[in-house]
């Protein structure tokens, strides 16, 4: 439902999701074009909290029938129930519900128990609001209720663009939502017996803490010494709710202010303001916020963070087809992905051919080169687009790779997941206003469009058999794997599952899967991007790739196969695989 309007519905609301959340949540799927920073949550908590404190039963009791004008009654009768509690809701069609059952039985001979429905509605003046009888319908109490809970977040625009340079800053990132359910914080130890955490959310409602407002951005805890050692008090539950976007202080210098938190003084005249001061540091990817001061109602917080920073494209090699990240120094490489038949995409009337990081012969010849893809139909190729190996990566993570031809263009965006290779995907196909030149998107998800990381070491089989490889992973000492080779003697192979090695001397950092070391000289086998799979004939495997210069152009790899031995775990190597490069 839109703002206060109590008639109509959002576009995106229309489906039905129960939830599995025994916290009063029920959470909508996601519309397509996200704003950055919006989550499509109605959280119920706080109504939850706020109705039982003026009255109104929602947790621990069910509702009862009643000699009240609101309820239902039964002329003779006493009150009865009209369900259990609840706090599993579902959304459908705009409308939060709840359904109490299990009430008490009916007088007929089905002896059916009574139950409650009740729909939620978005009113943002309404606050709490309160239920409403509607009427006794397939024995159930319909009732409806207006309340601002139930109103979808107010997305807040979390990018923004310098008017005197016109370079765009993106803070969306550091906004935690969704499966990331942490929050922020900052610590306040300048007094060592009074030490203050301050939870803070980026372009948005913090994450739910218990005691802090639900719609606060900021909120402030201090320390409680109990016997069973210290735990977290609420002291001020609301310093500022986002309500504002961004604002460009200076270049590289970004400010959130976050205002109408909780009335603040004495005489609680003025509300809690927390000022967020973001500076651009490039690299710095895994800082927090720090606290500054909190002084006349106005909380201050300085960030140094590489989200603070204008959004740039890094372009990389035009022969290699791959391109390095400039703050965490990765380099993403996806030569793996070029097929000598292409990828074929069909569509209604027409289809799509094309490569990655490779001509396609079925397309034909281009300026005298065969040509990257192409457009068809009726099995004549008549859009044709040239080949380029010159990959951009934005400093968002987008990952993505343009082909023109004389009048279109082939836009590839690389999305990140766990399959390998990988697949096509067309996204749609955009025609300028003189219909003179058409844009053609499509998107490849890949695992080599991730950057380094753990993996999901969980894998199932064609059967339906799961296998778990976790137990092999290893924090603190690597695998050494036996090499019977004549090699042997100089040199070593260090190896991990599923999570990148541990610290091992002369062997590069990062997220590396697997190490050869030449005496004191190592080079990276590749890195941690793609979980194992299963093959046909009962063996499970993990790929490690984008490993140090091999020959040429080409980089190191590694396979590990794993067979079922019930007696033993041994890592061997096959050195003639190593000729090349895998």
């Amino acid at each position: 439902m839109d703002g206060g309007n109590r008639r109509g519905k959002p576009d995106y609301c229309d489906t039905i999701l129960p939830s599995s959340s025994r916290a009063c949540m029920a959470q909508r799927s996601q519309p397509k074009g996200r704003v950055p920073g919006f989550q499509e949550a109605s959280r119920m908590q706080g109504l939850q909290r706020d109705a039982e404190s003026n009255g109104i039963p929602l947790k621990e009791s069910s509702f009862e029938a009643a000699p009240n004008p609101t309820l239902p009654m039964q002329s003779g009768e006493g009150k009865w129930s009209l369900g259990v509690p609840s706090s599993e809701l579902s959304y459908y069609d705009g409308m939060i519900q709840l359904d109490y059952k299990n009430g008490t039985i009916y007088n007929n001979e089905e002896h059916t128990q009574r139950s409650t429905h009740i729909t939620f509605l978005c009113d943002r003046e309404a606050g709490i609001g309160q239920p409403e009888y509607q009427e006794e319908d397939n024995f159930t109490y319909n009732f409806k209720w207006y309340t601002s809970y139930a109103c979808p977040e107010i997305p807040i625009e979390c990018v923004v663009i310098d008017p005197q340079t016109m370079e765009q800053y993106d803070l969306s990132s550091l906004s935690l939502y969704g499966d990331r359910k942490e929050n922020w914080f900052a610590m306040d130890n300048s007094e060592e017996a009074a030490r203050k955490k301050y939870y803070i959310n980026i372009c948005r409602p913090l994450n739910p803490v218990p005691g802090c407002d639900r719609r606060a951005s900021v909120c402030e805890m201090t320390y409680k010494n109990a016997a069973t050692g210290f735990s977290e008090v609420t002291s001020i539950s609301n310093l500022g709710i986002a309500s504002h976007g961004p604002v460009i202080e200076g270049p590289g210098r970004i400010l959130l202010n976050y205002t109408n938190g909780s009335l603040c003084g004495e005489d609680k005249a003025v509300p809690f303001t927390s000022l967020i001061h973001l500076i651009c540091s490039k690299g710095t990817t895994s800082s927090s916020p720090r606290f500054l001061e909190i002084k006349e109602c106005v909380a201050t917080f300085l960030w140094e963070t590489e989200a603070a920073c204008p959004i740039s494209i890094a372009e990389g090699d035009s022969q290699s087809c791959s391109v390095k990240d400039p703050n965490s120094g990765f380099e993403f490489n996806l030569e793996p992905l070029a097929s000598e038949s292409g990828y074929l995409i069909m569509e209604v009337k027409k289809a799509y051919k094309l490569n990655i990081c490779g001509p396609v012969k079925d397309c034909g010849i281009i300026d005298g080169t065969p040509a990257a893809g192409c457009e068809t139909h009726d099995l004549k190729h008549v859009r044709l687009v040239k080949l380029n190996k010159t990959l951009q990566l934005s400093t968002e993570g987008y990952l993505t790779l343009t082909y023109t031809g004389p009048a279109d263009r082939f836009t590839v965006t690389f999305i990140c997941n766990e399959s390998y290779p990988g697949e096509l995907k067309f996204v749609h196909e955009e025609e300028n206003s003189e219909q003179t030149f058409i844009s053609t998107y499509f998107e490849f998800h890949t695992a080599l469009a991730c950057p380094p990381a753990p993996v999901d070491c969980q894998v199932t089989d064609s059967a339906g058999n799961e296998y778990d490889l976790s137990d092999l992973s290893k924090d603190s000492e690597p695998w050494v794997a036996l090499d019977t080779s004549k090699d042997a003697k100089r040199r070593t192979f260090y190896l991990n599952v599923c999570k990148p090695l541990p610290y091992i001397r002369g062997c590069p950092s990062g997220a590396i899967g697997a190490c050869m070391k030449n005496a004191d000289k190592g080079q990276s086998l590749g890195v941690v991007q793609i979980s194992p799979r299963a093959a046909s004939d009962g063996s499970l495997s993990i790929l490690y790739l984008n490993g140090d210069k091999c020959k040429g152009n080409q980089q190191y790899s590694t396979r590990i196969i794993f067979q079922c031995d019930q007696s033993m775990v041994s890592l061997c190597v096959l050195w003639p695989l190593m000729q090349s490069c895998s």
